[in-house]
């Protein structure tokens, strides 16, 4: 009945058909009328190289430095940083709101709702992270 896809997880996808892939593979497991929740960091506001926003609210805590190594419109490279010294960096393509709704209907998504910060109202330029609630309308 449910998809739940968090933590900014398809855009780590890098290979578009795979991208595509994946969503229809929830399309086929999804029941009639079955939702997905979906998120992704605001690449409208990193790509214009605004100040990078990172409130912590979201998945790592207060124990995490994030900060963009690499801002492109085909990729993105940040860095995380760990209180404990530890540190990687995850290369990710930065998914845009048209994009995103584009390859949910191809699969036959409609969306529900978009939240922002977990918010019905927010404010494009400030909100970290956008989730979106798509229904599975027809099955290919």
């Amino acid at each position: 009945d449910c998809i739940i896809c968090l933590g900014n997880s398809l855009a780590c996808e890098n290979d578009p058909k795979k991208r595509q892939l994946a969503i229809h593979n929830w399309s086929e497991v999804l029941s009639d009328n079955g939702i997905i929740i979906i998120d992704r960091r605001n690449y409208e506001a990193i790509l214009k190289k605004e100040n990078f926003i990172n409130t912590k609210q979201q998945y790592c805590g207060e124990s995490v430095t994030i900060s963009p190594d690499k801002i492109a419109s085909d990729e993105t490279v940040f860095s995380y940083t760990f209180s404990d010294g530890q540190s990687f960096k995850l290369q990710m393509y930065p998914i845009l709101d048209d994009y995103i709704k584009s390859i949910f209907a191809k699969a036959g998504f409609t969306p529900i709702e978009i939240y922002g910060d977990h918010k019905l109202t927010f404010d494009k330029n400030t909100v970290e992270f956008y989730h979106y609630v798509f229904k599975r309308t027809k099955y290919e």
